[in-house]
């Protein structure tokens, strides 16, 4: 973020990412899904906001709390990062800079493999 303080960037058009599914990396190990025990910690960390961060991320059974907090990590590591860099390149520079959001699903669960793939020419 120095590069934006000092106004060295390269002023061009930038666009900028993340994946619905950013935090899905995590059910390598999954986060606990109870739910007593999910929204507990949500009260105890937002106070206030925690009606309203549960209107967002319910986690009212197992399924909705571990789906909600891959959301909500999803949301507060990648969107919220890139939001916050788009809006310092916007501040920084006189050109734009256009966010997307990227949920699309391979639809054949073939699509959907981890597999390397091999490019021939």
């Amino acid at each position: 973020m120095e590069i934006y303080a000092s106004g060295e960037q390269l002023d061009v058009p930038i666009l900028l990412d993340s994946n619905a599914d950013e935090a899905s990396l995590a059910l390598a190990t999954p986060p606990g899904t109870d739910a007593d025990t999910y929204q507990e910690s949500v009260r105890k960390t937002y106070g206030a906001d925690a009606e309203r961060f549960l209107r967002l991320y319910p986690g009212e059974n197992q399924e909705q709390v571990l789906k909600s907090r891959l959301e909500a990590d999803t949301d507060k590591i990648m969107t919220r990062a890139m939001h916050r860099w788009a809006r310092l390149r916007t501040q920084a520079g006189e050109s734009d800079a256009y966010l997307y959001y990227f949920t699309r699903v391979p639809p054949e669960k073939a699509s959907r493999s981890s597999a390397p793939i091999t490019v021939r020419r």
